[in-house]
């Protein structure tokens, strides 16, 4: 009789052996996660953010090169070159050592701007007491045969710090003014020369401590001590109207 050889007999199941893979390649073959896809396509994008700016930043430096000219002679064509740079977060003012800084030579144009400005505000202080509009000061430099606009003067201030506090610009009312008075500002001062374009007739520039109090809620004592420092600083005079003191 032939030997019952069912005991070594696999069935279909469980117990079947699993063919080996070809080659005998283990690797896991499942796509990668969502968030390694996510991290890779931020990866390339910046990559595609940051050489779309560099061509940018040397489209503008050839820009630059070739209106020079237009820069420093134009006002019109200066600001909106200088909004470009803005846009790429580009400072071609401050430094002297990129190649903006040395081809067009900014950083030299509004320092002498804003010395030619601090000479406009001093010879004009004894008649404005330190306070005087930007488009005044826009005026009498271009009969100077200097070419600038609001914004130059804005600018010019701004970036040098060798002036120190003492010239600002400071918006009052939708007009732009430069301050040019000792030590720091009183925050109180613009809204006093503001309140000072409003009276009758337009312009004339006269306030007194019931004008301050009456209009911007001020007590006595805060308008007092405001106008007390414009007279200290030369920024008004005082007269006697009716027996109330107006500061002009």
């Amino acid at each position: 009789q032939p030997k019952d050889m069912s005991h070594r007999r696999r069935g279909v199941g469980v117990g079947k052996r699993k063919p080996a893979k070809l080659g005998g390649d283990s690797r896991d073959t499942s796509p990668p996660p969502a968030s390694a896809i996510a991290d890779r396509l931020n990866t390339d994008a910046i990559e595609h953010a940051r050489s779309v700016v560099e061509q940018l930043k040397r489209d503008l430096n050839a820009f630059a090169e070739s209106h020079k000219d237009d820069i420093s002679d134009d006002p019109a064509f200066r600001s909106k070159f200088l909004q470009m740079c803005a846009l790429l977060e580009i400072d071609p003012i401050t430094s002297n050592q990129t190649f903006l800084g040395r081809t067009l030579g900014l950083g030299d144009y509004y320092y002498k701007l804003a010395l030619k400005v601090q000479e406009c505000c001093v010879a004009r202080r004894g008649r404005d007491g330190g306070v005087i509009k930007v488009n005044d000061v826009v005026a009498i430099l271009a009969k100077k045969n200097v070419k600038a606009t609001p914004s130059d003067i804005s600018i010019a201030l701004s970036k040098l710090s060798v002036l120190g506090a003492s010239y600002r610009v400071v918006s009052v009312e939708n007009e732009d003014y430069v301050f040019s008075v000792p030590g720091v500002l009183d925050e109180d001062v613009p809204k006093v020369v503001s309140l000072a374009q409003k009276t009758t007739p337009p312009g004339v520039g006269c306030v007194t401590v019931g004008m301050l109090c009456r209009t911007l809620g001020w007590d006595e004592a805060r308008a007092k001590r405001v106008l007390d420092r414009m007279v200290r600083d030369g920024m008004c005079w005082i007269e006697r109207i009716d027996g109330e003191t107006a500061y002009w």
